[in-house]
């Protein structure tokens, strides 16, 4: 698990080659990391926008990944969201 603050892009891209998490976990880790999500995404088991905080899964081995993403893809795993505002919403229910 890896707590990823907002304004941090995930893997490098175009116009964001460094400062990246992949960047930085390639820095902590090293090849430790599993290779299925390949040289752009290393251990990356699922993504979150840049502009959002949370954590962020991340395998360390080729198992592990592939058991993590299943569990992704089925549902299987629980997630929990929680939003902070500012003010009332408006509607205050649904769309």
């Amino acid at each position: 698990m890896v707590d990823k603050p907002a304004g941090m892009v995930v893997h490098p891209a175009p116009g964001a080659p460094n400062g990246t998490l992949v960047n930085a976990l390639l820095h902590h880790c090293g090849d430790s990391l599993s290779g299925i999500g390949g040289v752009r995404r290393p251990g990356i088991v699922h993504r979150i926008d840049k502009d959002t905080s949370g954590l962020l899964v991340v395998a360390k081995s080729d198992a592990a990944h592939h058991g993590l993403a299943t569990q992704f893809a089925d549902h299987s795993l629980h997630r929990r969201y929680i939003a902070f505002t500012r003010g009332h919403p408006n509607p205050a229910e649904g769309r």
